[in-house]
Formats: C-alpha cells, sequence, structure tokens
C-alpha cells in the first residue's frame, strides 16, 4: 500500500527504459552480478557484429557500383572494336 498508480507506472516505465538503454546491465556488472556481465559482453559483441555488417554492406554496395560504372565504358569500347 502507499502508492499510487501514477507512481507505479513511473517505476515501471524507468525500469523499462533502464532496460532499453543499456543501463542494467553495467550496473549489475559493477555490483557484482556475472550474468550482467555476460549480458554486457555479449550486448557488445551484437553492437560490434551489427556495426561491421554496415561496413561491409557498404562495400558491397561500392563494388556493385564500380562494376556497372566499368561495364558501361567496356560496351562501348566493345562496338567501336566491332565496328573498325
Amino acid at each position: 500500500m502507499g502508492k499510487t498508480a501514477t507512481s507505479i507506472i513511473f517505476s515501471v516505465t524507468w525500469d523499462v527504459l533502464k532496460y532499453f538503454l543499456g543501463i542494467n546491465a553495467p550496473l549489475g556488472c559493477f555490483g557484482g552480478s556475472v550474468w550482467s556481465c555476460v549480458d554486457l559482453v555479449t550486448n557488445l559483441i551484437a553492437a560490434k557484429r551489427v556495426l561491421q555488417m554496415g561496413r561491409i554492406l557498404g562495400r558491397s554496395t561500392a563494388h556493385f557500383e564500380l562494376s556497372r560504372s566499368c561495364s558501361t565504358p567496356k560496351r562501348r569500347a566493345e562496338q567501336i572494336l566491332r565496328a573498325a
């Protein structure tokens, strides 16, 4: 007792926000929880992989655009050689 509906809603909202921002894992890890440390490390590995995938996709897009830009002059050169 002694809690209002508003205070309960704010408490739950704050807990969910901390979870989504990833604050719970570092706080738990520094507090001595092994599972929070494991959660923190796995979250960092996942974030690294997402960033790595972004770089890979960017590189593959650049290579695709490069190959497309090279194909037009190649076709033009082939047409000139056929005409000669």
